[in-house]
């Protein structure tokens, strides 16, 4: 049970928070390295 529950705080949590790190992280490297 206690599985079940550290999976479900993982996924509404941590998921969204990685998420949001990746896209505020994202932009702005896209911002200052333009591709081709």
């Amino acid at each position: 049970m206690e599985m079940v529950a550290i999976g479900i705080v993982f996924r509404l949590f941590y998921l969204p928070l990685l998420h949001r790190a990746v896209v505020y992280c994202g932009i702005p490297l896209a911002l200052e390295d333009p591709g081709p």
